[in-house]
């Protein structure tokens, strides 16, 4: 992957990032239904990962 592609996809990235209700308004219902469930997940995967001594 070049330079101009790493660029380009990270343009891309930022911009999604920074107008995602906008551009995924159909996705509200999603996250209102699912955050809390999906906040829990990741804070447990966190915690998970982060008191384990393998």
């Amino acid at each position: 992957m070049g330079e101009d592609e790493i660029l380009e996809v990270s343009q891309k990235v930022l911009y999604l990032a920074q107008n995602f209700d906008q551009e995924f308004p159909s996705l509200e219902n999603l996250k209102k239904t699912h955050f809390g469930v999906i906040t829990q997940l990741l804070c447990d995967e966190k915690y998970s990962t982060s008191t384990n001594t393998d």
